[in-house]
């Protein structure tokens, strides 16, 4: 845990993990993947260990949005999608979307309570948040390998065509 959220930026922690790679697996080829906004770490680690000579064999990203953004499911679209999961859930389907806003707002209401420079779970997710987006991502020459539920109903078409928002930065493919 980072003793100040100000340290928290992706070039960095890119660096730190880059360092620890090299001291105690220095060479042979290297896998790497992570999950939603932790892919944008992974996805700089890989670009320093390909400028260093190293083997990216994997490097993949599960449920993750691309620097493009991953554009959603708007209008009747949508109304469509929440009646699929109506139809595979019943009507818990709205007691749980009405149980994640409430989750979400009394998230953003403890944030709100908590000294902006004090070492807690809200406020690390929020400076991993800020790092992100302040993050400008270079084309990876490298294959990226973007993972995503087969069965969402989220994902608008427009998003499955562009890897989840990946597609510009993935000169390797995804």
């Amino acid at each position: 845990m980072p003793r100040n959220l100000d340290d928290i930026n992706v070039e960095r922690t890119a660096r730190i993990y880059f360092d620890e790679i090299q001291t105690y697996f220095p060479t042979g080829p290297v896998a790497l993947g992570a999950v939603s906004m932790a892919a944008y770490f992974a996805y700089e680690l890989a670009q320093l260990l390909h400028a260093a000579g190293r083997e990216v064999r994997v490097l993949a990203v599960l449920d993750a949005i691309g620097p493009d953004g991953r554009p959603a499911l708007e209008g009747s679209a949508k109304f469509r999608a929440h009646l699929g999961q109506v139809r595979l859930h019943g009507l818990w389907h709205f007691g749980r979307v009405l149980k994640n806003r409430i989750d979400r707002y009394r998230g953003r209401l403890e944030a709100l309570r908590s000294a902006l420079d004090q070492v807690n779970a809200h406020n690390l997710i929020a400076a991993n948040v800020c790092a992100v987006e302040f993050y400008r991502p270079k084309p990876y020459d490298g294959p990226l390998t973007v993972f995503r539920a087969d069965h969402s109903f989220w994902d608008s078409p427009e998003a499955l065509k562009t890897g989840l928002g990946w597609a510009s930065v993935a000169r390797g493919g995804w």
